[in-house]
């Protein structure tokens, strides 16, 4: 198969080039002018595209069986920043694949965000209504409805929950805290969330991919386990050999925090992590779905050995002087 990837410079796109070349597939890796593509294996065939261009689009994706449209923002400084780089990108990519008769699957990678966190600790399904939280959440929502649309092509939508491993960069402070022998946790109430190993994320899309069943479906994409993030902290800390201490943060702090980072974002256009958009999903309880519908469409049960993800994660940042 020949399978371009947008965004193939990041975390999870850089991952999942390496992962579909080394299964035989002939990959494209797509990026701005002038991105950063250190995280690429070397001799990645990269193609430098401007996706406001429709003509280099077409030009680029003549002959291509998939395209994995993995590109956009998870944060910004504004709504409307979000709407450009999350949905209008991706209504110009729609347009691009409508007139390429080579292209069989248009594949999109959204997010958890857009269902929504859980309540009563109740796994969200596919088919439950969305409820986002941050403009992130909305505006990838706003995609996937684009895509059900509009797109002629046959199209799967792959919501991932919180991805983790080598590259990573959101979980990157919770292995710096460890260092620091810290393990903050924020309000005195424990938080659960689904999680998912990059390289469990890249089987998981190139199965997908490949099965016809998934054609024109929205499918969750995690281990199928349920993690408190204070046992993460915990593993963290037994793998950076370090004993920390638990700092209890009251929720009213973060939330001045974030609104801190936001005025300062403003001041010096950078959008930090620690955001009020990021904090409206970070003091939600629980952020779980459920994975039976990948069961059942493409058999999927992954084995789970997160601690042992975990160190190579930490292995990783300590090889690329992130630690």
């Amino acid at each position: 198969m020949k399978i371009a990837v947008t965004g193939a410079n990041g975390f999870v796109g850089s991952n999942l080039i390496k992962h579909l070349s080394h299964a035989g597939h002939k990959v494209i890796a797509l990026v701005r002018d002038q991105a950063n593509t250190a995280l690429l294996p070397p001799n990645s065939d990269i193609r430098i595209v401007d996706y406001s261009d429709l003509s280099s689009l077409v030009m680029t994706l003549n002959g291509v069986d998939i395209i994995i449209h993995n590109a956009g923002k998870t944060r910004a400084l504004s709504y409307s920043q979000l709407y450009e780089a999350n949905v209008n990108m991706t209504r110009r990519i729609i347009d691009t694949v409508n007139g390429i008769p080579s292209i069989k699957r248009f594949v999109f990678i959204s997010s958890q965000a857009v269902s929504g966190p859980s309540l009563e600790m109740i796994p969200k399904r596919e088919e439950d209504p969305p409820q986002p939280l941050s403009n992130y959440g909305k505006t990838k929502y706003q995609a996937e409805e684009l895509i059900r649309r509009q797109c002629r092509t046959p199209w799967t939508i792959i919501r991932p929950v919180s991805v983790f491993g080598e590259g990573d960069h959101d979980f990157l402070p919770l292995f710096q805290m460890a260092q620091r022998r810290l393990k903050v946790q924020v309000g005195f109430r424990k938080r659960y969330a689904n999680l998912i190993y990059v390289g469990q994320l890249c089987r998981f899309i190139e199965t997908a991919i490949l099965d016809p069943k998934t054609v024109d479906q929205i499918l969750f994409a995690s281990d199928g386990k349920t993690y408190c993030y204070n046992d993460i902290q915990d593993w963290i800390e037994q793998i950076a050999g370090r004993n920390g201490l638990r700092v209890f943060v009251p929720e009213t702090v973060i939330i001045l925090t974030a609104y801190i980072s936001d005025a300062i974002g403003k001041l010096t256009n950078k959008a930090f992590l620690l955001n009020g958009q990021k904090v409206r999903e970070m003091l939600a309880p629980a952020w779980l779905c459920s994975v039976e519908k990948a069961k059942n469409l493409i058999s999927w049960d992954p084995e789970t050995d997160i601690k042992g993800q975990l160190l190579r994660t930490y292995l990783w940042y300590k090889e690329q002087n992130w630690l």
